[in-house]
């Protein structure tokens, strides 16, 4: 999208100039007509694209649950997160989030994906809101 303004400027930079020329030929002309009509299409598919809701994929995950006294639980880090993971394992885990809130007065950070967020505090999962159901997390018994 900076590209798109950095295009759109040197444009309107080109436009003027060719245009402040008393001495424009007709070609001139209709090419900065032709340069106006290509800036009004960038801007409309700007606009466009600004007004796409974002793109949020979740996936189906059915739980698998084995009690943690059976010979065949294995837990794989790399499936789930749990309270107190570290912001790395849980990107391992989830993928990059929609969106980053960091609220360094507290040092708390919230990792958004689509609704469901998790909460950080120092680094470590403190809480978590899975209101898409889609967080891999997995709750620890001892």
């Amino acid at each position: 999208m900076q590209n798109s303004f950095k295009i759109l400027f040197s444009l309107i930079i080109i436009i003027i100039s060719i245009s402040c020329n008393p001495n424009s030929t007709q070609a001139e002309k209709d090419y900065i007509k032709n340069l106006e009509e290509k800036n009004r299409a960038l801007e409309n598919e700007l606009q466009t694209e600004k007004n796409k809701p974002p793109v949020i994929i979740n996936k189906i995950i059915e739980p698998q649950y084995q009690s943690p006294d059976s010979k065949n639980f294995v837990t794989d880090s790399k499936d789930y997160f749990t309270i107190g993971s570290s912001e790395n394992e849980v990107i391992e885990v989830m993928g990059d989030p929609t969106e980053i809130r960091d609220f360094e007065y507290t040092n708390e950070k919230w990792l958004h994906y689509g609704r469901s967020y998790i909460v950080l505090r120092n680094n470590k999962v403190k809480e978590y809101h899975n209101w898409e159901n889609n967080l891999k997390i997995k709750i620890k018994t001892k």
